[in-house]
């Protein structure tokens, strides 16, 4: 009888719980387009950070990474040898530089993490190659894995640090 009362009870918190969480799905501002502009904005846009937290600005084309809070963890791969802290912040990953005829570098950031993507950047003479770590405190400490996916990546800057 107990054991009846407990799964009666356990169904409906399933059952309350689903319904709640249906409801704040459809009240989502992505739910309620009304044209395909909207839609792509929507989709492009992220819905905000929660309350009481600053969203995120992100990089773009044109930008100087130094006015941007990602440069507080944007480390210079390329050109020229890594640092100590470079080697630390792309930990869970290899990073292969080949040298072009034309000057230029082709750089690979490989994932150690079968789930994460590879990224390959061109850097042309005169650019710097940055490998922004998104959160520094996601790496298993004497792992060098990356616990967050996708989360890092590379910014490519001119000679004055404008984002290519």
């Amino acid at each position: 009888m107990a054991k009846n009362i407990a799964i009666a009870i356990l169904g409906i918190v399933v059952v309350v719980e689903t319904a709640l969480l249906g409801r704040r799905f459809l009240q989502h501002p992505m739910m309620h387009r009304t044209s395909q502009s909207q839609s792509v904005a929507a989709t492009n846009s992220p819905s905000g950070p929660p309350a009481g937290m600053k969203p995120p600005a992100f990089p773009k084309k044109g930008d100087k990474l130094s006015d941007l809070p990602v440069a507080k963890t944007a480390y210079q791969v390329a050109p020229g040898d890594m640092l100590a802290d470079t080697k630390t912040a792309t930990a869970g990953w290899s990073i292969v530089q080949n040298k072009q005829s034309d000057g230029s570098l082709i750089v690979d950031f490989i994932p150690k993490e079968a789930n994460d993507q590879r990224q390959q950047y061109t850097v042309k003479t005169g650019e710097t190659l940055y490998f922004v770590e998104l959160n520094s405190v996601d790496d298993s400490p004497g792992q060098n894995d990356d616990i967050n996916l996708r989360d890092d990546y590379g910014i490519i800057t001119n000679a004055d640090g404008i984002i290519q």
